[in-house]
């Protein structure tokens, strides 16, 4: 993974939010090891929405994938738990 770039556009609260983030490998390293994620227009944001970052682990072995790993775990656990009237546990 060199690059990652993404954008997203969500309604919530009848406001229209606009995110967008990018990540590049920098004059470091020869892998970018950094994940993200953001709302796209299919995300249920009508109880918020949820942005993400997890910071590459400087070069360690699979770093890249426990960033990614982590990113998508916390967005599929927080939209997947969350419903009208319910709130997440500690």
């Amino acid at each position: 993974m060199d690059a990652q770039d993404m954008s997203g556009t969500v309604w919530n609260d009848d406001q229209l939010q606009r995110g967008g983030g990018a990540t590049d490998t920098g004059p470091t390293r020869a892998e970018n090891q950094d994940a993200f994620w953001i709302p796209g227009e299919d995300t249920p944001t009508d109880m918020g929405a949820l942005y993400l970052v997890a910071d590459g682990v400087g070069g360690q072995q699979d770093g890249a994938v426990a960033a990614m790993l982590a990113v998508e775990t916390v967005q599929q656990e927080f939209y997947g738990l969350r419903g009208p009237g319910t709130s997440i546990a500690d």
